[in-house]
């Protein structure tokens, strides 16, 4: 017959939540920063074609 496994103090388990938490608090922050990048990429890119459009000369 095999021995109970002993079970982990509550300090250990309390270590395990709290690396999980700060992964997660990573991940959303690189998230939003990935986010916050697009959007100004995309306002960039809108204003770059809309300078374009205005300095090409109208046609006649």
């Amino acid at each position: 017959m095999e021995a109970p496994l002993p079970l982990l103090p509550y300090s250990r388990q309390q270590s395990g939540n709290s690396r999980f938490d700060a992964n997660m608090v990573i991940i959303l922050v690189m998230l939003l920063c990935f986010l916050i990048c697009v959007l100004g990429l995309n306002s960039l890119i809108r204003c770059a074609i809309h300078c374009a459009r205005s300095l090409s000369p109208v046609p006649v």
